[in-house]
């Protein structure tokens, strides 16, 4: 459980440091996450060397996900289909015994979780933080903080 927290807190941190900019970078964010991600889920279900293929193409696609926040196809930014994009990125690891069902129910938890924190989390000064780095910050913590789900 504090694997799986620190790994969250890690993506969450890298996750804002990613979309603050300066000097930082998107990559931080885009190609970092997902190991997290990943790292977490090897730590409930266990790595197996075998199934390294359905890993990387998990990592690519879910790196190649969080780039973009779904604005050419909706006009805006849609992070309720960006979550869903996300999650379901993890769809190559249903071929390695993942649940897909499982695959699909996060998927459909971090398309609400994504739309609901910029769409619902407060502005009037409740936050330890501004909103714009709560949301972020969190919305790369919810990245790992549901692989627990697969597990199910």
């Amino acid at each position: 459980m504090i694997a799986l927290w620190s790994l969250a807190f890690l993506s969450g941190t890298l996750g804002r440091m990613g979309g603050a900019g300066g000097k930082f970078r998107s990559w931080q964010r885009d190609w970092v996450c997902p190991w997290l991600a990943l790292a977490a889920l090897w730590l409930a279900v266990g790595f197996q060397i075998i199934n390294w293929w359905a890993y990387m193409l998990a990592y690519a696609l879910t790196g190649a996900s969080l780039t973009t926040y779904l604005d050419s196809i909706f006009g805006e930014d849609n992070l309720y289909a960006s979550g869903f994009l996300v999650g379901i990125a993890f769809l190559p690891l249903a071929f390695i015994g993942v649940a897909w069902w499982l695959i699909v129910w996060r998927a459909v938890m971090l398309c609400g979780i994504w739309g609901g924190l910029n769409k619902y989390l407060p502005s009037n000064g409740i936050l330890i933080w501004r909103r714009d780095i709560a949301e972020e910050f969190l919305r790369y913590a919810f990245l790992v903080l549901t692989i627990p789900l697969l597990k199910m």
